[in-house]
């Protein structure tokens, strides 16, 4: 599974970095999650889930449509919320150092948090970054799922 962030490496800082470089070009359009793969092909789901709740990593945010796991979520669910429009609080390291972990906190606890403890238990929470997923799992009781996982339950 790609990592948001690593996506973002490929996609737009590599591109800086070697800005002439054919093969980091080449990289750039290639890279994909795999929802913007199955997109790309026309594949479809199969079957709906009942109700979604989707957090997106930062990076995956910042590519806008790029990664394409919004639009496959939203096909994957008969409803589909997402109550966090910024950073679950973890942000990698910063929401586990001693200093700076109740600001991580406070801002998992804005719409994140309170949106996953009122779902109901039919509620599938779905996160694709990996410090998203320590957040939620270190704050609620609630288990999540990455897109890939949803994907194939939709298939």
């Amino acid at each position: 599974m790609l990592e948001p962030s690593c996506l973002s490496v490929f996609r737009d800082e590599l591109l800086r970095l070697f800005p002439d470089d054919a093969r980091a070009a080449d990289l750039a359009t290639r890279a994909m999650t795999l929802s913007g793969h199955l997109t790309a092909r026309d594949v479809a789901p199969r079957r709906r889930l009942r109700h979604g709740l989707l957090h997106r990593h930062c990076h995956d945010k910042s590519l806008a449509a790029a990664s394409g796991e919004r639009a496959w979520m939203e096909r994957c669910f008969e409803t589909l919320e997402e109550p966090e429009s910024g950073c679950c609080g973890m942000a990698g390291t910063y929401g586990m150092r001693e200093r700076t972990r109740a600001i991580g906190q406070t801002l998992f606890g804005r719409r994140l948090k309170p949106a996953i403890e009122e779902a109901g238990e039919d509620t599938v929470v779905v996160a694709n970054g990996f410090s998203c997923t320590e957040q939620i799992g270190d704050g609620t009781a609630q288990r999540t799922l990455h897109p890939v996982e949803v994907i194939e339950r939709c298939l």
